[in-house]
């Protein structure tokens, strides 16, 4: 069954949380504004990529 994801979601899932383990290899379904708020996110933290530093 897929998941929509919001933003707070994807950040999650992104910097690893293990709250949010059992979701790491599920089907999810976004928007485009979900991943448009996501990549500026990046940019404001200073992130060139999905890997945390």
């Amino acid at each position: 069954m897929p998941y929509f994801f919001d933003t707070y979601a994807l950040f999650e899932i992104t910097n690893k949380n293990e709250n949010y383990r059992q979701y790491f290899e599920e089907e999810v379904i976004t928007s485009t504004l979900n991943l448009a708020e996501l990549f500026y996110g990046f940019l404001k933290e200073g992130r060139e990529s999905l890997i945390p530093a």
